[in-house]
C-alpha cells in the first residue's frame, strides 16, 4: 500500500479470518513492518499466505483455529497474548459468511451457525485478547452496509451484521476510558471469493457498479487500507465508528431508483 504509518512499525497484530478480506489485511500490516498473526480454519489458506509472505519470516505466524470451538480459540488467543513480551496493538475480526436465507424459509441449525461464526466469534474473541491490550490498542472488526441497508434473501445474514455495528458500538463505551479505540469497517460490494459467483453474470456485474457512485467495484485493499488507517495512530481520536468503505452505494440507490423509474 502507498501510505505508511510510523507509528505501526514493530507492533503486533492479530487477524482472524485470512481470506479475501482478511489476506489483504495481512499484507498491508506486513507491510507496515508489523509482526501479523493470521487465525484461520482453513490449512490451505493459511499455507497459501505463508508461502506468499516468506520473505518477512518470522513476521507473519499462521495459527489454525476454529473460532466456533470457542475454547480451542481462546487458548490460542490467550497463548499468543502470554508469548509476546508487548501488548496486541491490534485485533482485527473479519471471519464471517453469508448465507442466503428469507425469515420463512432457512435451513435448521443456520441462525445459530451464523451468528457463531460471525458475532460470536468475536465476542468470545474480544474476551480473550482484552487483557493483553493496552492504551493505544485498536479492535477491528468488519460489518458490513447490510446491517443498515437490508438485502432481500440476506435476512439471516443481515441480522448478524447489525448485531456487530451495535456490539461494537457498545464495546467502545468499555473500552474507551482505557485508550483503546473500538471501530468497524462496513464494506459494501468488493470482489472476494464469496462474491465471484455473482460477479461473473455480466448483467447482475453492471447493475451494481451502477448502483455506486464511484461506479465501480471495490477491491479488498479498499478495505484493508481502511483498517490499517484505523489501526494506525492517524485515528487516534476516532473510535465507536462505523466507516463504510461501498464506493457511495449507500447514498446512491434512491438515484439508482430514479434512474430506473426514468427508463420505464
Amino acid at each position: 500500500m502507498d501510505a505508511i504509518y510510523k507509528s505501526l512499525k514493530g507492533k503486533t497484530v492479530i487477524v482472524v479470518g485470512t481470506g479475501s478480506l482478511g489476506g489483504a489485511i495481512v499484507n498491508d500490516f506486513l507491510e507496515q513492518g508489523c509482526k501479523v498473526y493470521g487465525i484461520d480454519n482453513n490449512q490451505d489458506t493459511l499455507d497459501n499466505l505463508s508461502n506468499k509472505y516468506s520473505e518477512y519470516g518470522y513476521l507473519f505466524q499462521p495459527q489454525l483455529a476454529d473460532v466456533t470451538e470457542v475454547q480451542d480459540f481462546e487458548t490460542i488467543l490467550k497463548t499468543i497474548g502470554d508469548n509476546e513480551e508487548t501488548p496486541i496493538h491490534s485485533f482485527v475480526y473479519t471471519a464471517g459468511l453469508g448465507v442466503s436465507s428469507e425469515p420463512d424459509s432457512f435451513k435448521d441449525r443456520l441462525p445459530e451457525e451464523l451468528f457463531q461464526l460471525n458475532v460470536f466469534g468475536l465476542m468470545y474473541g474480544i474476551r480473550a485478547i482484552s487483557e493483553y491490550l493496552d492504551k493505544g490498542s485498536s479492535i477491528i472488526a468488519t460489518g458490513s452496509l447490510n446491517a443498515t441497508r437490508p438485502e432481500h434473501g440476506m435476512s439471516m445474514y443481515d441480522t448478524t451484521k447489525a448485531a456487530i455495528h451495535q456490539y461494537m458500538k457498545t464495546a467502545s463505551l468499555h473500552f474507551g476510558p482505557k485508550g483503546i479505540r473500538v471501530n468497524v469497517v462496513a464494506p459494501g460490494y468488493i470482489h472476494t471469493t464469496q462474491t465471484e459467483t455473482e460477479m461473473e453474470d455480466s448483467i447482475t456485474k453492471k447493475r451494481i457498479e451502477d448502483s455506486t457512485t464511484l461506479g465501480y467495484i471495490g477491491e479488498p485493499k479498499d478495505v484493508s487500507s481502511v483498517v490499517i488507517f484505523l489501526a494506525s495512530d492517524a485515528s487516534n481520536y476516532l473510535t465507536g465508528e462505523v466507516i463504510h468503505v461501498d464506493g457511495g452505494l449507500a447514498d446512491a440507490q434512491y438515484p439508482a431508483i430514479k434512474k430506473q423509474i426514468d427508463n420505464i
